[in-house]
């Protein structure tokens, strides 16, 4: 009996030292199979992540770069228009700047030839008025000398009708040659004023065109002004609109700018938190939003003036 006891407990003891070692080593097992299991798990959400990362990181760049290459190409696009429309007013105020050039010195020459005409008029009239005396004077001495010429033949005429009738008297030659000399003098003097009269007449004529010569080119004068005046009234027109229309597109810009703003500030800065994904061109590359930038007037080309 005490041996069958002795010989239990020793079985027992055995049996519970065997239990409990193969009891540590299955837990040991356990417990290392586990941390191998969370080694595991923890490396492949590290590789996971990393790769979620970096593809998150390039689907980024690339957005970021084709966002920036559209931007820069908009941007170009605008700038290219800008300074066309530049261009385009630069040579308005340089064909305005020439147009007034040539509006003041057609005015000028306008001015300088009515001042001209005005003393031209004046001559003539102070010549013309010479040359009607001068006429009249002429005409005056040209019908005296007729009378005296007409009165001498006369007297020659009565002078050889008494010789005829009176053959005793003696005619003087001498006298009648003196007559006749005399006579021919009056002719010879009678001829020279009618050139004269016909020579001022000649000069009252040619002074008479000259003078609507002046007045056509006065009048010629006076409307290519008026053109040019015309020109440059459509050019100021033409700049005064580009300049309004500049104006107000800077305007609607600057209030476009400042109602993104406002709107980006009343926003919520990150949609991360309740799950929903960000949107890859709000962010930087470190992770912080990105200011929105307003480039709605690039992607909007303004209106030409021959549209507005």
């Amino acid at each position: 009996m005490h041996f069958a006891r002795k010989n239990y407990k020793d079985l027992y003891s055995a049996s519970t030292t065997i239990q409990s070692a193969l009891r540590g080593m299955a837990a040991r097992n356990e417990f290392h199979f586990r941390q191998q299991t969370k080694a595991a798990v923890t490396i492949q959400s590290c590789c996971r992540s990393d790769l979620a990362s970096s593809r998150y990181m390039g689907l980024k760049k690339a957005a970021i770069t084709t966002q920036c290459a559209w931007r820069g190409r908009l941007a170009r696009r605008e700038l290219r228009k800008l300074k066309m429309a530049a261009k385009e007013s630069g040579a308005l105020q340089a064909a305005k700047n020439k147009l007034e050039k040539q509006v003041e010195e057609l005015t000028w020459r306008l001015q300088l030839e009515k001042r001209m005409r005005t003393d031209m008029e004046e001559a003539k009239t102070q010549e013309n008025k010479k040359l009607q005396q001068q006429l009249q004077e002429l005409q005056f001495q040209s019908k005296e000398t007729k009378d005296i010429l007409r009165r001498e033949q006369e007297n020659a005429k009565t002078a050889l009708e008494k010789a005829a009738l009176v053959p005793e008297i003696q005619v003087d030659t001498t006298h009648v040659d003196k007559l006749t000399a005399e006579n021919e003098n009056l002719k010879t003097l009678v001829v020279s004023l009618e050139t004269k009269i016909d020579e001022t007449e000649q000069k009252f004529e040619e002074m008479k065109k000259a003078r609507e010569e002046l007045l056509k080119k006065a009048t010629d004068a006076e409307s290519k002004i008026n053109g040019l005046t015309n020109t440059m009234l459509s050019f100021q027109e033409k700049l005064t609109n580009m300049e309004a229309e500049n104006q107000l597109l800077r305007q609607q810009a600057l209030l476009h700018s400042r109602l993104k703003t406002i709107s980006e500030n009343t926003s919520p800065k990150s949609n991360s938190t309740n799950g929903s994904p960000l949107h890859v061109e709000q962010m930087t590359p470190h992770g912080t939003p990105r200011a929105p930038k307003d480039y709605g007037n690039f992607a909007h080309p303004r209106a030409s003036f021959s549209e507005r």
